[in-house]
């Protein structure tokens, strides 16, 4: 007599430890099942790889940018060379502005009051200015690039482990566009809602209330942020299934409902799983019986 999926759920129910046995005897097929679904399933060494592949393509080479201009405005205000091609751009900075000071300080204790000299002094002042203005420009200029780097890389990732709930109202031949805008729109919201901030080489998440987003004692990713903030709007694992009905029209739950946010609860509270296909259709009847915009 053959075991039905109904069995199989029951006897996960009672005993859970079968669950991590069931998924390990069916890999790789339930890996692949994932990915033709549109799931992009990545181990950590291989998420360490595409993130050290992106430093030193994209951030790399960026950086040598950076350290090239600098270099250029130091020795066209100081007109020092640099040591040797092997001097950090940091180091011939530091050097170029020492430079600058040192001459600065040596006329003035010189004590020359001469018209032509006092000039030079202030000459040399302004450009000793100029070029810690340059230097604070370009310098604020490439942290902000690098971060919207890592911001792009990171919400990539997250997004490659959410899949993007599609309603049934969308053509198929439309869905890549939907989910594509969607991501879009739900990246900007939450950049909204938190200001991104680097910290020991990761980034993080500071709230409108300066506080950072935690989860416990860690600091929240992007993926637990926009699934703590967008749980709707993604599918669940295709395991999973709603319960109940799923009827949305005439039901008393939408009775004191009059937006979005209180259809997902009215959905919630019939025990409907997001992303389930009962609960798609609750949600779109409902939204189109209240005039709820989704």
């Amino acid at each position: 007599m053959a075991i039905t999926l109904a069995e199989i759920q029951q006897g996960v129910s009672e005993f859970p430890e079968l669950k991590n046995e069931i998924l390990a005897a069916f890999e790789p097929d339930a890996t692949d099942y994932l990915k033709g679904k549109g799931f992009e399933l990545l181990t950590a060494d291989q998420k360490a790889q595409l993130l050290k592949k992106h430093e030193s393509e994209v951030i790399g080479p960026r950086v040598k940018e950076f350290a090239t201009g600098i270099e250029k405005d130091v020795f066209d205000i100081t007109g020092m060379k640099k040591l040797h091609d092997e001097e950090k751009y940091y180091d011939y900075l530091k050097r170029g502005l020492e430079t600058q000071k040192a001459q600065i300080s040596d006329l003035q204790k010189a004590g020359v009051t001469d018209e032509a000299t006092k000039q030079r002094i202030a000459a040399l002042e302004q450009e000793l200015a100029e070029a810690k203005s340059s230097v604070e420009n370009g310098k604020k200029e490439y942290e902000t690039e690098k971060l919207n780097l890592k911001l792009a890389n990171n919400f990539a990732n997250a997004f490659g482990e959410l899949k993007i709930a599609v309603p049934s109202g969308v053509a198929e031949k439309d869905a890549a566009d939907y989910q594509a805008n969607k991501r879009r729109m739900l990246q900007q919201d939450l950049l909204s809602q938190y200001e991104p901030v680097e910290q020991d080489g990761k980034i993080v998440y500071k709230g409108k209330d300066g506080q950072f987003a935690m989860n416990g004692g860690n600091y929240y990713t992007e993926k637990e942020l926009l699934t703590k903030a967008f749980q709707y709007e993604f599918e669940l694992a295709p395991n999973r299934t709603g319960t109940g009905s799923g009827h949305a029209s005439g039901d008393a739950s939408l009775a004191a409902v009059s937006d979005k946010q209180g259809l997902y609860a009215a959905a919630s509270k019939k025990g409907l799983v997001a992303g389930s296909p009962e609960w798609k259709k609750f949600i779109e009847e409902g939204a189109a019986s209240k005039n709820i915009a989704l």
